[in-house]
Formats: structure tokens, C-alpha cells, sequence
């Protein structure tokens, strides 16, 4: 049984979010709304000895404290279950308000409401669309749960794939600390974090530990995007070892060539079948000159980089 009560913020407990299942998402739009009329779709509140606590309605109730609202109307409500939390739940999922961190948040909480395997297959599959690893392994679902939030945040705002999250789960703790201060410091564009996902996966299958991870801390006096490339590139030469000495070689061929004012470029990573060679020439440059200098490099240096491809 709910009922509709004017509520002080005050009686709220907003620090309690075991509930939690959208993501974080408070804009000007639903701040606008908020401050023009109020609460549209009233936050869910469970009564217990005078206090309340949030059952759906975080980030409208967060919205409501920043525009410095003393009261909210809420649906309150003596009791939950499985089924009341379900529906509600499946229904934040068809509006996509919840991700898919939220979404394994939704299957952990049925499973403290007593729900077996069973039927929370058939939830995550059917209702959620969630991988059934994440039921059948219920110690993955636990590092779920006991992830950072900076790092969970990352993950529901940009809709990381279930496999990426599982991958990144299944590193050591200490790894997991570490691409959350990293996300924390530049919130890594979605393909490196993809990246960098598959990279430290396979480099913890290859050598069994990820100690390189324990000396990358983001540096506060670099530009957010170079310490992004320069993060992908530190752990791109780990996984590939022989890509870095590749790398080498082609560096060296075009510090050659621009020493004699020629610029090379390859393509990145070696992903095609093409060098391009260009030399500057400046207006005074008379031909003798210009002769000289295209004959004085030794050329057959671009077979080098060529074979490279």
C-alpha cells in the first residue's frame, strides 16, 4: 500500500543508495523542469520510524537539494519486495535510464530479495538484457558490486559493453584502483577504454600479474588528451613487445629523412600498404641545390620502412 506525502528533505536519508540503479544523471533540463513544476513522477520512499528511505527517485531527489528545495511529494510506500522492486526496475529500464552497471545493480538486489537462479536468468535475459555469466557467476556479480564508483559511473554513462565490464572486473583490485584514478583524472574516450580493456586482459593471461599498472598515475601537469595517447601507448608496448621495436625502427628512418628536410609518414600502427615522402622546397632554393639534396639521401632507407607494413 503507497500513498502520496509532502515530505521535509530533511527526513530523507539521500546518503543511503543500495537501491541505486540509474545513472548518474542530473542536467539543466531536469533542474528547469524541477524549478518550473516540480517533481513530475513523484520518488518512491520506504517508511521506517520516521525516516525514509529512497527506493526510486535519486537523481530527482539530488536535482531537488541543488535547486535548495526544503520538501518533495513522494510515493510512500510500508514495505518492498521482489515483484513491487521488479517492475519498477524493468520499467527504469525501458525508459534507458538505468546502464548497464545499474542493470547488474537490479539482478544483485532480486537476489537479496531471495530470487534464485533461475528466475534471475530468465530476468537478466528476457527484462534486462545482462549476459547469464553474470548470474551463473555470482563472485563476478560480487566484483560488480565492490567496484569503485568513479569507475561504475564511467561505465553506465557510456554504455561499456558487459564483456569489457567482465574483463575489467576480473582484474587484480589493485588494477581495477588504478584505471578508476585514471578515469577520475580524463574520462577515456570509449574505443581506448575498450582498448585498454582487451590490452590488460591479455597481458594478465600472459605474464600472470599486472605490475606495470602499479607505475602509470595520471600526471596533473599534462593535457588530458596527450596523457590518454601517452596511456595507451605505455600499454601498447606491453602487450606488443615486438610493436615497439618496430615503432624503433620506423623512428629511426624518419629522423633520417628529416634531418635532410624530408617528412615520412607511415600509417599508424603499420595498418596499410602506404609511406608518404614530402620535402619542402623554399623559394630561393636553386636547382643545383635542390639536386643535391635529393641525391644525398639514401633512399633505399624507405624500402626499410616499407617492409615494415
Amino acid at each position: 500500500m503507497s500513498s502520496l506525502l509532502r515530505i521535509p528533505l530533511a527526513d530523507i536519508d539521500l546518503e543511503d543508495r543500495y537501491y541505486k540503479i540509474s545513472r548518474n544523471h542530473i542536467d539543466d533540463a531536469m533542474r528547469n523542469s524541477i524549478r518550473n513544476f516540480g517533481v513530475l513522477d513523484p520518488p518512491v520512499v520506504l517508511e521506517r520510524d520516521g525516516r525514509y528511505r529512497v527506493i526510486f527517485g535519486f537523481n530527482r531527489l539530488d536535482a531537488l537539494a541543488d535547486c535548495g528545495a526544503n520538501e518533495v511529494d513522494c510515493m510512500v510506500t510500508a514495505s518492498v519486495d521482489a515483484e513491487f522492486f521488479m517492475n519498477r526496475a524493468l520499467l527504469k529500464c525501458q525508459r534507458n535510464e538505468s546502464g548497464p552497471v545499474g542493470r547488474i545493480r537490479i539482478l544483485a538486489i532480486l537476489r537479496d530479495f531471495g530470487l534464485k537462479a533461475a528466475p534471475l536468468s530468465r530476468i537478466a535475459k528476457k527484462g534486462l538484457q545482462v549476459p547469464d555469466e553474470f548470474v551463473r557467476d555470482e563472485s563476478l556479480m560480487n566484483m560488480v558490486e565492490r567496484a569503485p564508483v568513479p569507475l561504475k559511473d564511467y561505465c553506465d554513462s557510456r554504455d561499456i559493453q558487459f564483456r569489457i565490464i567482465g574483463d575489467v572486473m576480473r582484474l587484480p583490485r589493485a588494477s581495477i584502483e588504478a584505471i578508476s584514478s585514471w578515469l577520475v583524472f580524463a574520462p577515456l574516450r570509449v574505443n581506448i577504454f575498450k582498448f585498454l580493456a582487451e590490452m590488460l586482459s591479455d597481458i594478465l593471461a600472459r605474464d600472470g600479474s599486472l605490475d606495470l599498472v602499479d607505475h602509470i598515475r595520471p600526471d596533473e601537469s599534462t593535457d588530458r588528451k596527450a596523457w590518454e595517447q601517452h596511456l595507451y601507448e605505455t600499454i601498447r608496448r606491453v602487450r606488443y613487445p615486438e610493436y615497439s621495436s618496430l615503432r624503433n625502427t620506423a623512428e629511426n628512418v624518419v629522423r633520417y629523412f628529416s634531418a635532410w628536410g624530408v617528412r615520412v609518414d607511415y600509417p599508424v600502427y603499420f595498418e596499410g600498404d602506404i609511406v608518404e615522402v614530402r620535402m619542402s622546397l623554399r623559394k630561393g632554393d636553386d636547382p643545383e641545390s635542390v639536386r643535391k639534396k635529393i641525391n644525398g639521401v639514401d633512399w633505399v632507407r624507405i624500402k626499410e620502412l616499407l617492409d615494415l607494413l
